[in-house]
């Protein structure tokens, strides 16, 4: 077992936190959003001594702390603990966002992020829909191109959400 975290899988770490938190927005105090954010990067850091690299790539792992941590703080007094309420609001998935009656904007994000991929040429669309799963260099392997031509298209789909006005979100 790894004692000490990488620098992809702490990069990815911090990317995933961060979108957890942005998630939960609706959910905690304003002021929280941050603090959330911190805790659940040092939640992922602390179980990571737990992480096999025999049983697999790290990201399900950092997404099953993260997942786990998130729904805790959803019950944590410090953030309001929002008791059952927020517990149903909260549905358990990769980058799931909350879901609560008033919430249209996770709805919305989600159309303006399909339009966006809708708008791309049919290849990249399917290299976008691999990497929702797959490593970068797996999914150029699988669409027999050099990482670098993979690496061109990405930057085009960036440039593709940053023209959608979705550029908070391309890391």
């Amino acid at each position: 077992m790894s004692a000490q975290i990488d620098p992809a899988s702490l990069a990815f770490a911090q990317r995933l936190a961060r979108i957890k938190a942005r998630q939960l927005r609706p959910l905690l105090p304003r002021e929280s959003v941050d603090d959330v954010e911190q805790e659940l990067l040092l939640e992922v850091i602390t179980a990571w001594e737990r992480y096999d690299p025999a049983k697999g790539h790290p990201e399900p792992f950092i997404e099953r702390v993260v997942q786990q941590r998130a729904w805790k703080v959803l019950r944590d007094p410090r953030y309001g603990g929002g008791g059952r309420k927020a517990e149903q609001a909260f549905q358990l998935g990769e980058h799931d966002r909350p879901a609560t009656s008033d919430d249209t904007e996770g709805a919305c994000l989600v159309e303006d992020v399909n339009a966006a991929v809708r708008k791309l040429p049919a290849p990249m669309q399917e290299v976008c829909e691999q990497l929702r799963h797959e490593r970068v260099s797996a999914v150029a392997r699988a669409e027999g191109v050099p990482r670098s031509t993979l690496d061109y298209w990405l930057g085009k789909v960036r440039a593709a959400f940053t023209d959608a006005a979705l550029d908070q979100y391309v890391s």
